[in-house]
């Protein structure tokens, strides 16, 4: 999604928990990933999904998770308002190019 968008996001994580950030360069270690916590790109996306249904936490510091409760229909619609926020906060997302 972020691909199509023409976004550049560095997502990292171990198997279902991961975060990302909006960034050019690999994030290899918190000093790489702390300048780019609490960024206002985030929050617009975060504030975007929210309007959408789901539910995320403000600040990209903490990680998000898939789990096995999730169903083929629970990650189908996630995709669907990921997708639709992206393209909705796709301006800002784009502002200042990333890191």
């Amino acid at each position: 999604i972020f691909e199509r968008a023409g976004l550049a996001v560095k997502a990292r994580g171990v198997g279902p928990m991961f975060q990302f950030c909006f960034s050019k360069m690999p994030i290899v270690n918190y000093r790489d990933a702390a300048a780019h916590l609490n960024s206002p790109k985030y929050a617009a996306l975060a504030r975007a999904l929210h309007e959408r249904g789901i539910l995320v936490h403000p600040s990209n510091i903490e990680l998000w998770f898939v789990s096995t409760v999730h169903t083929d229909e629970d990650i189908e619609s996630t995709l669907q308002a990921f997708e639709d926020a992206v393209a909705a906060t796709r301006s800002t997302l784009l502002r200042g190019g990333g890191v």
